[in-house]
Parts: structure tokens; sequence; C-alpha cells
């Protein structure tokens, strides 16, 4: 009952977070935490292709950075590698590899 209720509540999050503050601009790096978060919760039920979809949505929007542009370089690593876990669990390690080296040039610590 839990993942599902914190399923809806990030749901929400993003489309609130994507419609912008009172000056239109749109924090992306908040909206890829919810993404993140959202990521998660597939995960913690097996439903790793949904998880893995998720994520790579988490990594666009980090891509895109807060308000300002600015892109929070660990919060994308995180995405990053939590994306190469998804896909070297879904047997896809050659998939994993270019994540898992953006990851460590943005952010070395694993």
């Amino acid at each position: 009952f839990r993942r599902v209720l914190f399923r809806s509540w990030f749901e929400r999050a993003i489309k609130e977070t994507a419609k912008g503050d009172l000056q239109n601009r749109i924090d992306h790096d908040s909206i890829g935490r919810s993404f993140g978060y959202l990521a998660f919760c597939h995960a913690r039920t097996d439903n790793l292709p949904e998880a893995l979809s998720l994520c790579e949505r988490a990594i666009a929007e980090h891509r895109q950075g807060d308000y300002h542009g600015r892109v929070n370089k660990a919060s994308l690593a995180l995405e990053l590698r939590r994306a190469a876990s998804y896909l070297r669990q879904l047997n896809r390690p050659a998939e994993a590899e270019p994540y898992e080296s953006e990851a460590n040039q943005l952010d070395p610590k694993p």
C-alpha cells in the first residue's frame, strides 16, 4: 500500500513541478529527483523495465539543471549509476558501461 501511495505522490509532484513557478521557470533537477524516486519504487516491486525507463527520464531532467540551468553533478551521477545497476540486473551489461563511465567522470566517488 505504501509503495502505491508513494508512487502517486511522486507522479503528482512531477506534474506540479513541470508547470513551473510564477515566472514559468522549471526546476528540472527537482523533476529528475522525483523520477528517480519513482524509478526506485518500481525497482523495489521488481518492475525493472519500468524502473529503467523512469531512470532514463530522470537523467534527461537532471541534464537540464535547476531553475538557472545549473546541473547537480552528484545527482546526475547517482541516476547514471542507478540506470547502470538496472541494466546489469536486466542482463544488459554492455549498455551499462557508458552510464558508469559518465558517472565516474562527473563524480568519481562510487
